[in-house]
């Protein structure tokens, strides 16, 4: 016994070092509190002019609908009843509902419950068990109790049967109408909820008027919705086609998601929904909405329904999720043993829901890119940049170096070297480019991403210094590109968690990799030390990568972290670089994003082309022209190059490549593999075609906002810039004749 005392003592010192090293050795993760925009302090259609010839609400409308509020602008009617809403617009004599109260829905042979699902001015979707449920107002067993205020209403809404309740708060302001649910009214009031034997009723959604300007058909109407750089649906009275749309704000969350297990995967994924709206043109020029989600944008699906499929109606919403079912597994070595798993609190996050009537020359995507533009404006969320009119820019990224697979484990594969990527850079700049921008790609074995590199100690590289001097000496913008957000092929200790406790694993099918997702509390810290390095490079930015898909719930520290805590952590890196002076480029950024943009990579030009879609439109480029400068996807090889030549410039998009020094057929099993040409002696004519066609054009317009874009005929598209110039783009193979405008085929007037 005496011993075992002894072994004890002899020990325990031991043990308590270790913990105090293990202690030590883990980063102290910072405090991420996610932050909601101040909605209230934003107005976006102030319409100066309300003052001139004001209509006067109708008087028809219907008995069951209340008065209750009034602007200069705006008359706000609720039906008690369901919640539902009537706006009447004093400016322009529009009216717009929730539902259409004139319908017949009995003749239209509808059941009771699709009835009140398009009455309901707010519908839950819950879990009964495993199965999701919908349930609306007019459902037996809930309550609604009403507050007045001089803005608008709060109802306090109870599901006694399932034990949810909320307030939601719809107010009127100025020409925007607000619906908000604040986080802290959200409640599952069931005190045996997740107990056995209990039936575990559950919040899944919240769905709020999802029927607001729903129509049959408009004669010059269409929706508007953030698919790629944006898109159109006409509102036909027959609809083109009958698939439906649902696609979530900013992307999938991962972390609900399974590890991939292999498979096929799409060769063209669909466009990310990088903008969290979407607008309805009732009639072009006289009437539209813009509806942005302002708030709780990251747990946001938007939902498009086409006519004569769920109802006689064109349905465009949001549906706010705020629990997801989750694979729980049982066995460690075969997936298919899995249950369900809930997260045992929803997600805390307030819904703000914003609606800008659209009014005459504003009722149009340009003029709804224009409203959002003025909106992310008044928020303080983009940077005022002056662009001189000069010559057109071009982006080279260089790929330095990448792994693969050897016969003893991972092995580097070296492409391009700072001699090869300076002569590079001599012979672009002697062929007349003069504005170029340049970006270097290394990947970092001893971190598994991509970073500032690949040596770990550029001071000591003389070719590098080099090389950065001769960019200096010739006013070449450079930058590196790095990825804090995941690992490659490897997991790292910063890695983070899914809801079911799994390493989080996500496939990028584009390079063929397997990543592990970081943890946002780790972001600050990779970058304080590459700070420390940019330090001593002057005049070095960053690009960074990685953020079009990290957007995610995740599992640390025994509890779940919201996609707000992510995308809060994102804000919080960028400020740092921001107040360090460091230019900030992203790849493909959320809208969340675009107050730190200084530049946009890797742009989208086209949308989906889902069968529904009748134009692909710029209004991502209508909302950052003149203040941020965008750049193309790589350009080395696509097809139908005068079609794609016309898109770039028709949306105002400078070109990119990307060149190695090293032959294209070193890049075989790595994450370049899908470039399959890459050397500039190969590409010299096609980067030169390019660049001399798109600087004629749009070098007369760098720096200057797009005002107008308009389509002049089938196949010929105007695009108006704020300095008055104008570019008239034909598509088709003959000449397009209009007044003083002459457009050879495949051909650009510039006026």
């Amino acid at each position: 016994m005496n011993k075992k005392w002894l072994t004890y003592i002899l020990f325990l010192p031991m043990i308590v070092l270790l913990g105090f090293w293990l202690f030590d050795s883990q980063e102290v993760r910072p405090t991420i509190e996610p932050l909601m925009n101040d909605f209230q302090a934003v107005t976006v259609n102030t319409a100066a002019n309300v003052s001139e010839g004001r209509y006067e609400a109708p008087s028809e409308i219907p008995d069951t609908f209340r008065l209750a509020a009034e602007n200069e602008q705006l008359v706000l009617y609720v039906e008690e009843e369901t919640a539902a809403i009537l706006v009447f617009d004093k400016v322009n004599g529009e009216q717009w509902a929730s539902y259409d109260y004139q319908a017949d829905y009995v003749e239209m042979q509808y059941s009771q419950e699709i009835i009140n699902y398009i009455k309901s001015g707010v519908s839950i979707v819950t879990y009964d068990r495993a199965t999701p449920g919908r349930r609306t107002l007019m459902d037996s067993g809930v309550t609604r109790e009403y507050q007045f205020h001089e803005d608008g209403f709060v109802v306090a809404i109870d599901f006694t049967s399932q034990k949810i309740r909320f307030e939601m708060r719809v107010t009127i302001q100025g020409g925007d109408l607000l619906v908000h649910i604040p986080k802290e009214s959200i409640e599952e009031y069931n005190e045996n909820l997740w107990q056995p034997g209990n039936n575990n009723i559950s919040l899944n959604q919240l769905i709020m008027y999802p029927f607001f300007a729903s129509t049959e058909g408009e004669e010059t109407g269409y929706l508007v919705i953030p698919d790629g750089p944006g898109a159109t649906i006409r509102l036909d009275e027959t609809p083109r086609s009958l698939v439906g749309y649902s696609a979530p704000v900013y992307g999938l969350d991962q972390g609900y998601e399974d590890n991939p297990r292999g498979g096929a995967y799409p060769s063209k994924p669909i466009e990310l929904l990088t903008l969290p709206l979407y607008g309805v043109i009732k009639e072009e020029n006289s009437a539209g909405v813009l509806v942005i989600s302002e708030n709780g944008e990251s747990y946001a699906t938007y939902n498009y329904r086409p006519k004569n499929t769920d109802t006689h109606f064109y349905q465009s919403y949001f549906t706010y999720t705020y629990r997801t079912a989750y694979s729980q597994f049982q066995s460690r070595i075969n997936e298919d043993q899995h249950i369900l798993g809930f997260q045992e609190l929803p997600n805390e996050y307030d819904i703000v829901q914003r609606y800008v009537f659209l009014r005459e020359d504003e009722a149009n995507y340009v003029g709804l890119a224009k409203s959002y533009r003025s909106f992310i404006e008044q928020l303080g969320k983009t940077k005022e940049k002056e662009t001189p009119e000069q010559s057109l820019p071009l982006k080279i990224d260089f790929l330095m170096n990448e792994v693969k697979m050897g016969s003893l484990g991972i092995e580097e594969v070296t492409l391009t070297d700072p001699l090869q990527a300076k002569a590079i850079t001599e012979q672009l700049l002697e062929n007349g480019i003069e504005q170029l921008t340049v970006t270097a790609k290394a990947f970092l074995q001893d971190r598994w991403t991509y970073g500032i590199g690949p040596q770990k100690n550029l001071n000591n590289d003389d070719d590098f210094q080099a090389l950065l001097a001769y960019f200096h000496e010739h006013e070449v913008d450079f930058n590196f590109y790095v990825d804090y957000t995941k690992t490659y092929h490897n997991a790292s200790n910063q890695q983070t968690y899914k809801l079911n406790r799994n390493d989080f694993q996500f496939f990028d099918p584009e390079k063929a990799t397997l990543n592990y997702m970081n943890s946002p509390y780790f972001y600050a810290s990779s970058l304080e030390n590459d700070l420390t390095t940019l330090a001593d490079l002057a005049g070095v930015s960053l690009a960074l990568a990685g953020f079009d898909h990290n957007v995610f719930t995740f599992f640390e520290e025994r509890q779940i972290h919201s996609s707000l805590v992510t995308m809060t952590s994102v804000k919080q890196l960028l400020e740092r670089l921001e107040a360090a002076e460091i230019a900030t480029n992203i790849y493909q950024p959320n809208a969340y994003l675009f107050p730190y943009l200084d530049e946009y990579y890797d742009t989208p030009i086209y949308s989906s082309g889902f069968v529904f879609i009748d134009e692909t439109i710029p209004l991502l480029q209508l909302i950052l022209s003149g203040q941020v400068e965008m750049y193309s996807t790589y350009l080395n090889s696509v097809s139908h190059d005068q079609d794609t030549l016309l898109r770039l410039i028709e949306f105002g998009v400078y070109p990119t490549f990307v060149l190695t020094g090293e032959p294209a057929y070193k890049m075989k099993n790595t994450g370049a593999s899908a470039i399959t040409v890459s050397e500039y002696e190969y590409l010299s004519e096609r980067i030169m075609f390019y660049y001399e066609a798109m600087d004629e054009a749009l070098s007369v317009v760098r720096g200057s906002e797009m005002v107008d874009h308009q389509l002049l005929a089938d196949g010929v598209v105007q695009v108006t810039y704020a300095n008055q110039k104008t570019l008239t783009i034909n598509y088709n193979e003959t000449t397009f004749e209009t007044g003083e405008v002459i457009v050879e085929g495949k051909g650009v007037f510039v006026r």
